[in-house]
């Protein structure tokens, strides 16, 4: 069973990459919609093949002067990966998909990540009246796991809800569940979405902020698949001291917290925001406009500054007098 399935992979990575040619008589690739369910059942835990095999199987078959291609090449050309680092030993499909996804910068397994002890849980819209804004990072520069909080700013790379997306997620959650539980970052990253989406009203703003993009068709089916994911949390053991993104959620506390940001921040860019939509066709009456407000923020701090000044001038003064 393991070298029929073997040569069936093989030989269908091999007429996808145009190796091989695929004839009149094929029963997968002339029949619309059959390989995208093909590549579904690929990536399915229970239907893992030792990469080992594969690959020394493949080797094996063909000729040396006609191996054109490794098969790690052609693993990475039909699944559409880039791995950013070398990656010397790869078990299996799901497994190279967790490599691909991991973030640049790695948690020693060996040191307890240092936090509050505690996980801080506050979803966007809370966060947005904080003064927290959102911004989109383009996933071609980063890992889909590498989320950063700079300067007010939330920057979470872009996420894409295809069919094939909670499946997609549901075996990388499983895999590491089983086999990666004391340094896992898939089942982390979706316990951070599970935070910041509290509300259908968490996701329309990701939406708009395009941070999500939904190919799914409507929102209920979005929010269906968070939930969805969010429910194989409740499988796992989140260790706040190991969570890869204490230290993030550190700083959102921090920023949370801090009065300026709610009472200041917000408004202003609210204020900005109005004009921006306000003014839509004349920004240079927005940035005018802006400049004005800065400037009269500026005249009133000296002319207070300036008044204080002339108090304690008289303060002192009237002492010396006396």
């Amino acid at each position: 069973m393991v070298l029929l399935d073997s040569a069936f992979l093989i030989e269908t990575f091999l007429k996808s990459n145009g190796i091989h040619e695929v004839e009149e008589t094929d029963g997968i690739f002339w029949r619309p919609g059959l390989i995208p369910q093909v590549v579904r059942d690929m990536k399915l835990l229970e239907n893992q093949l030792p990469f080992f095999i594969l690959e020394d199987l493949y080797n094996f078959m063909m000729q040396p002067k006609s191996l054109s291609e490794s098969f790690r090449a052609m693993t990475f050309a039909f699944f559409d990966v880039k791995p950013r680092v070398s990656i010397p030993d790869i078990k299996h499909f799901v497994d190279l998909f967790r490599t691909c996804s991991m973030p640049q910068t790695l948690r020693d397994p060996r040191k307890i990540q240092i936090g509050k002890g505690t996980i801080f849980r506050a979803c966007v819209t809370e966060l947005q009246e904080a003064g927290v804004r959102f911004e989109k990072i383009d996933k071609n520069s980063s890992s889909l796991l590498d989320i950063e909080f700079d300067n007010g700013i939330l920057k979470i790379p872009q996420l894409k809800l295809h069919d094939d997306t909670e499946s997609f997620f549901r075996n990388l959650v499983a895999y590491e569940h089983c086999h990666c539980w004391w340094d896992s970052y898939i089942i982390d990253y979706i316990a951070l979405l599970e935070i910041l989406i509290n509300t259908p009203k968490d996701l329309e703003t990701l939406v708009d902020k395009e941070i999500i993009v939904n190919r799914l068709g409507n929102s209920e089916e979005a929010t269906d698949v968070f939930k969805s994911l969010f429910k194989l949390l409740k499988q796992v053991n989140i260790v706040s001291s190991n969570f890869y993104y204490s230290s993030l959620c550190d700083q959102l506390e921090d920023f949370y917290k801090t009065p300026w940001h709610r009472y200041v921040v917000v408004p202003w860019h609210r204020y900005v925001a109005m004009l921006k939509h306000k003014y839509s066709g004349h920004p240079w009456a927005v940035k005018i406009t802006v400049i004005s407000i800065f400037i009269a923020i500026v005249y009133l701090v000296l002319s207070f500054i300036q008044a204080i000044t002339g108090v304690i001038s008289v303060s002192h003064s009237g002492s010396s007098h006396g």
